[in-house]
């Protein structure tokens, strides 16, 4: 058994390996020799490494398999309702996605010098005169919704930390954990 917190970045490790076999697989699977020279063969044969190699693959679907279904049944309180980690996961993504929006929002400025090569219009189209941009909302508020956001995107995240370390997948990772 491991937890979920702890499934996460196996699955990555066995991706890693996955990748690691299929290389070591390609790589073992000729020799190169001057014309009269005896071959010499490695010692993993390419049969050796597929089967390793399809043991970690077969490892990686179930325990991605797991992994979404824990996701799926474990639920957190947020807003005053329910969700499910999938959906508590996407949410924190779009609050995070939100939050640099509003900061980037936060940071403009309600009156500046715009250069009029940034507009469709000419400067001979207005005379001459420099073009200002205007904000058409209140950057001073927006710099606050965007530090309001992040703090319920971190309080949302962990929450969801705290999930992941109180659910147990059971799947054996000796393989992949142990010395």
């Amino acid at each position: 058994m491991i937890t979920l917190a702890q499934a996460i970045p196996l699955r990555r490790a066995i991706e890693r390996q996955i990748d690691y076999l299929k290389d070591e697989r390609f790589e073992f699977s000729s020799v190169t020799i001057a014309k009269g020279e005896t071959p010499e063969f490695p010692k993993r044969t390419i049969e050796l490494i597929t089967g390793e190699l399809n043991k970690a693959r077969a490892d990686y679907r179930r325990l991605d398999s797991l992994i979404a279904e824990a996701n799926l049944k474990k639920v957190v309180e947020w807003d005053g309702e329910m969700i499910s980690l999938v959906e508590a996961i996407e949410l924190a993504k779009q609050l995070r996605e939100e939050t640099g929006e509003y900061k980037r929002f936060g940071i403009r400025k309600k009156i500046e010098r715009s250069p009029s090569h940034y507009h469709s219009r000419s400067r001979s189209y207005d005379g001459g005169s420099d073009l200002i941009t205007m904000t058409t909302y209140d950057p001073d508020v927006y710099r606050e919704w965007g530090k309001k956001l992040e703090r319920r995107a971190n309080l949302l995240s962990g929450k969801i930390e705290a999930a992941n370390h109180s659910i147990s997948i059971p799947f054996d990772a000796a393989s992949y954990l142990e010395e």
